[in-house]
């Protein structure tokens, strides 16, 4: 297969018992002209091995020589890749069933180069607490072209995520010419220690539009050795500390001086902030929107710190101090309005959720994309949906209680 139409890589690290399924989402696609390219960041454990356990055809296994950051393995993969279009997914993570026929099939009737779906969320059972795991599909929002460049100015606004524009990672494919445009003058495509939200900014910046499909046909997985959750969570779980501890110690991509490090060294727990981060990042490469005004940035990461506001109110002043702003934006008080206001919006929130008690449960990422295809194939109505989630809240409450 010289010329693949996708290629969807899959970088991992001493991760082959939560691989083994991932890459089991994969090989489940029917559709011919893909490539699977399993990025081995030099594991020390049964990753060859699970990737040698699969006859698939369509899969090539690389190994890194060493271990390298987990922007850098990225690099290393996406050189490698044959595929007209590309998508990253994690170790963790899975495509639905028919995935990539679904994706090829908006790629020929619309002219675009990005091609966003929207992920549902698989908590590990670990992870989830229960005896399965948790699985949170999306029901919301219509498919459609979307002004990218819009976007972009809406997530370093806060107003929107940066899940909600174009990317490489889970659920996210990108036309090879869009990457090889964003590529700096060693020929490096990422150029931030978090790639995925590095691809999301230079992509949405330097492209006029995307597809945006409403329909999950991917699912972003959460488990103990998820690097992203364990930084965002800090919890204490052994497994979780050591990825984090991990992530911290590896030698990556130095941070863009106008966006410091916490004074313990860590990164800021501020997605608009590591969104900003990226954004001065592509510059570099592309001339984007040119220059922020870093006083109004630190009004959006105040505005949009959340149960995190004593830790950005520390960082606030490093920023301050580095962007040469004189005033430090106070922190906006959370009221019960807020708390209630927020409760709510969750309590209604229009997405189909299956939990860890349920029977039979969903033990892996692979149990996950079946079951969410399975659930979404019946088009529950958001209605039918809220009350189905508020009835089973209800009852788990009481159990409990």
């Amino acid at each position: 297969m010289a010329e693949p139409r996708f290629t969807i890589i899959i970088p991992t690290r001493e991760r082959a018992a939560t691989l083994a399924y991932a890459l089991q989402t994969v090989t489940a696609q029917t559709f011919a002209s893909l490539e699977i390219l399993v990025s081995d960041n030099a594991s020390s454990d049964d990753t060859a091995a699970v990737v040698a356990a699969n006859r698939d055809p369509r899969i090539r296994y690389i190994n890194t020589g060493r271990r390298l950051s987990m922007s850098h393995n990225w690099e290393f993969a996406l050189a490698q890749a044959r595929g007209e279009w590309v998508g990253f997914i994690g170790d963790d993570d899975g495509l639905l069933p028919g995935c990539i026929a679904a994706i090829d099939a908006i790629a020929r009737a619309y002219p675009v180069e990005l091609i966003r779906t929207q992920p549902g969320i698989y908590l590990w059972p670990a992870l989830a607490g229960g005896p399965g795991g948790h699985l949170n599909l999306p029901l919301r929002g219509r498919s459609g072209l979307r002004d990218a460049r819009a976007a972009l100015r809406a997530a370093l606004a806060g107003e929107i995520s940066y899940l909600d524009l174009p990317t490489l990672y889970t659920g996210g494919f990108v036309r090879r010419a869009a990457i090889d445009r964003n590529r700096d003058a060693e020929g490096r495509f990422f150029r931030s220690r978090i790639p995925d939200i590095y691809s999301s900014v230079i992509l949405a910046g330097t492209c006029e539009t995307f597809y945006f499909e409403a329909r999950p046909w991917a699912i972003n997985g959460a488990s103990l050795a998820s690097t992203g959750t364990a930084y965002f969570t800090r919890s204490s779980d052994p497994a979780q500390r050591r990825a984090a501890a991990v992530f911290a110690a590896e030698d990556n991509i130095a941070l863009h001086p106008s966006v410091p490090d916490n004074a313990d060294g860590s990164l800021p727990r501020s997605l608009p902030a590591l969104v900003f981060e990226s954004y001065q990042q592509a510059r570099a490469v592309k001339p984007l929107f040119g220059p922020l005004d870093p006083a109004r940035q630190m009004a959006v990461f105040a505005r949009t710190a959340g149960d995190k506001q004593a830790e950005i109110a520390a960082w606030l002043p490093r920023f301050a101090a580095a962007n040469n702003v004189a005033a430090v934006p106070p922190m906006p008080a959370v009221t019960l309005l807020d708390q209630a206001g927020s409760l709510v919006r969750r309590a209604i929130m229009d997405r189909l959720i299956c939990y860890p008690d349920q029977h039979p449960p969903i033990m892996t990422i692979a149990d996950a994309c079946q079951a969410g295809a399975a659930a979404l194939a019946t088009a529950p109505g958001v209605t039918a949906t809220v009350l189905r989630n508020a009835i089973r809240r209800l009852g788990r409450a009481v159990r409990r209680a």
